[in-house]
């Protein structure tokens, strides 16, 4: 993402770490799942490793697909691999429930469909 040129994910995690500490806070991380890119059994482990040991969340988010952006969703197996993973390594997970893909009217699929004029 552009916004990891000026925040590093180290930062970032260092930042939630003091934010846990000062609020006794839970903090949700939004993870937004594309096939191919962030999906792999590696990138679970990575993620795991990442939040190992904070107090977070993390909500799976499945992409819903537009016409005009390459991205893809992830199958539901593999969603069920990365969760699995997440889960054996103690991390507290969940998937989000998917709405209104199949009529296109899904998170960003509107918006998709209004530039395009559809």
């Amino acid at each position: 993402m552009k916004i990891n040129k000026v925040y590093k994910i180290n930062d970032v995690i260092d930042a939630v770490k003091y934010y846990i500490k000062k609020t006794n806070r839970r903090v949700t991380f939004e993870y937004i799942m594309l096939s191919g890119v962030n999906d792999s059994e590696n990138c679970a482990k990575q993620l795991a490793h990442l939040l190992e040991g904070l107090n977070a969340y993390v909500n799976l988010i499945p992409y819903n697909e537009t016409s005009h952006i390459q991205f893809k969703k992830t199958d539901k197996a593999n969603i069920m691999k990365f969760y699995d993973i997440l889960k054996k390594n103690k991390i507290n997970v969940t998937i989000r429930k998917e709405f209104g893909g199949e009529v296109s009217a899904a998170c960003g699929q509107l918006r998709s469909n209004y530039e395009e004029g559809i």
